[in-house]
C-alpha cells in the first residue's frame, strides 16, 4: 500500500472511531447549561442563543431560549438579550404590569424610558404610551417637566458642591442652573483651573455626543486645563478622544457618597421627566416645519430622519409618519401608507385621495396620446410596486379609459380591416 493512502486510511478510521464516540455522549446535559445560565445571572448576565449554542452546542438537541430562560424564572420582558423569535407579543402584559408597580410608587414612565429600559419599540404592542396607561387602567399624568428638571440638577448640583473636597478640588465660581457657561470651576492641589459640568440625567438616559461636544466648547470658551462631567447616568454613548475631558459617571460618583447621598443620587437617577404640554406643542411645530421643507427636497420623511435630527421620539409626538404627512397636507409615498390591497391596515382615506390624483395624471397624460405603464405611476407615487396597491386594468376602468388588453384587441381589428379594404 502506498505511504499516503496508509497514512490517509489510517486518518480516515480515527476520525470514524472520533464519531462513534460523540454519537456514544450524543446527550444533552439541561442541568449543565441551567447551571451555567444561573452563574452568569448572578454576575448580571443574560447568555445569548449563540454563547449557549457555542458552549454547549444547544442547536444541535433542537433547545431553544423558550426551554431554558422561563426555567430559571427570568421574564422576556427583562431578557438582556436577542429576545426568542415569536415572544414579541408576550411582552404586553408584562409591560402593563410594569406600569402598575411603578404607579404605586408615584413614577409614571414615559414612552421613552421604557424603550430604552428595555430596549423595545411600543409600536406593534400598543396604540401609544396613553394606550398602555389605559389598558392598566391609570390615566397618563403629565407633569411640569421643567419645574421637575430645575429641581433635580439644583439637587445634584449641591451634592456635587459637597464632594469637591473627595474629589481634591477647591470651589472657584459657581453657576447657577438657568446660567450660562460650565457649572462650577474649581482649582486641583496644583492649582490648576478645573471645570465641572454636572448632568442630572435619568439612568436610562446616555451621555450622548452633543454631551461630549459641549465639553469641548467649554474648554476653549472659559480656557480650561481640563473638565469634569458628573453625571447620574451610568452609559456613555459618546467617543472621548480628548485627555482632558473627564467623566464621572455613576458608578465612580457613588464611591465616595456616603449611604444619604447614595440615596439622593438614586432618587434624582430614577425620577421620571415628562414633557410639558405648551413644550411637545413647541416642538410638535418645529418637527412639522423641518418634515416641509424635507419633503420639497425629497419627497418624503422618514423616523429615522426625524429622530437624528431632533433627538427625540417621533410617536412621542405624532401618532405615525402618516400624521405629518396629514397635518402638511400632503400625501404621503405609496410604499410609506401600508396600503396594499390585502393590508388589514389598508388606509381607505389615502387610498382613495392617491387614486384620484392617479387617474387624474392618467386622464392628463392619455389626453397626449401616452399611456404611463405601472412602473411609470410607481415612480410617479413614490411605490416600486404599484400592482400592491392598484392593477393598471383597475385604474384605467376608474379614468373611464380602455385598458391596454381591449386597446391592443381593437388596434389588431383595425390593422385587420385595413388590410382587407386594401385587398
Amino acid at each position: 500500500m502506498p505511504e499516503n493512502l496508509f497514512f490517509f486510511t489510517l486518518g480516515f478510521e480515527r476520525f470514524e472511531n472520533q464519531e462513534v464516540i460523540n454519537m456514544k455522549n450524543n446527550t444533552f446535559n439541561e442541568q449543565e447549561v441551567l447551571d451555567y445560565i444561573q452563574e452568569k445571572l448572578n454576575e448580571n448576565i443574560h447568555p445569548s442563543y449563540g454563547e449557549l449554542d457555542k458552549k454547549f452546542r444547544i442547536s444541535k438537541f433542537r433547545v431553544k431560549l423558550t426551554d431554558l430562560y422561563p426555567k430559571k424564572g427570568v421574564g422576556y420582558l427583562y431578557l438582556n438579550t436577542k429576545r426568542p423569535n415569536g415572544t414579541f407579543h408576550q411582552l404586553r402584559q408584562p409591560l402593563i404590569d410594569f406600569v402598575k408597580e411603578n404607579v404605586q410608587c408615584g413614577v409614571y414612565p414615559t414612552r421613552r424610558y421604557i424603550e430604552n429600559r428595555f430596549g423595545i419599540r411600543l409600536t406593534g404592542l400598543f396604540y401609544g404610551i396613553k394606550d398602555l396607561y389605559k389598558q392598566a387602567g391609570i390615566e397618563y399624568v403629565l407633569k411640569c417637566s421643567q419645574e421637575l428638571k430645575s429641581r433635580k440638577a439644583a439637587l445634584l448640583q449641591n451634592l456635587v458642591l459637597n464632594l469637591l473636597p473627595s474629589l481634591n478640588l477647591t470651589l472657584v465660581k459657581e453657576r447657577r442652573t438657568h446660567e450660562r457657561g460650565v457649572d462650577l470651576i474649581a482649582k486641583d492641589q496644583n492649582g490648576i483651573v478645573v471645570g465641572v459640568e454636572i448632568k442630572a440625567h435619568h439612568q436610562y438616559e446616555p451621555i450622548k455626543e452633543r454631551n461630549i461636544s459641549q465639553l469641548r466648547r467649554f474648554l476653549v470658551q472659559e480656557n480650561l486645563s481640563k473638565i469634569i462631567l458628573i453625571t447620574t447616568s451610568s452609559q456613555i454613548k459618546a467617543k472621548i478622544d480628548d485627555s482632558r475631558i473627564i467623566v464621572f459617571d455613576f458608578n465612580a460618583l457613588r464611591k465616595i457618597c456616603d449611604s444619604e447621598q447614595l440615596k439622593l443620587l438614586e432618587q434624582i437617577r430614577t425620577e421620571v421627566v415628562h414633557q410639558e404640554t405648551h413644550q411637545k406643542e413647541k416642538i410638535k411645530t418645529q418637527i412639522l416645519k423641518y418634515a416641509a421643507e424635507k419633503i420639497k427636497q425629497d419627497g418624503r420623511i422618514t423616523h429615522s430622519d426625524l429622530t437624528n435630527i431632533f433627538h427625540i421620539h417621533v410617536f412621542s409626538y405624532f401618532k405615525s409618519i402618516l400624521e405629518i404627512y396629514d397635518q402638511l397636507g400632503v400625501l404621503p409615498p405609496l410604499d410609506q401608507m401600508e396600503s396594499s390591497r390585502r393590508s388589514h391596515r389598508l388606509n381607505l382615506t389615502y387610498r382613495t385621495k392617491i387614486l384620484e390624483r392617479m387617474v387624474d395624471y392618467l386622464k392628463e397624460k392619455v389626453s397626449t396620446r401616452h399611456y404611463p405603464t405601472g412602473i411609470e405611476l410607481g415612480r410617479k407615487f413614490g411605490s416600486p410596486h404599484i400592482w400592491n396597491f392598484v392593477t393598471m386594468t383597475e385604474l384605467y376602468q376608474l379614468a373611464g379609459l380602455k385598458p391596454y388588453l381591449e386597446r391592443r384587441r381593437t388596434g389588431e381589428y383595425n390593422k385587420k380591416i385595413h388590410k382587407l379594404e386594401e385587398m
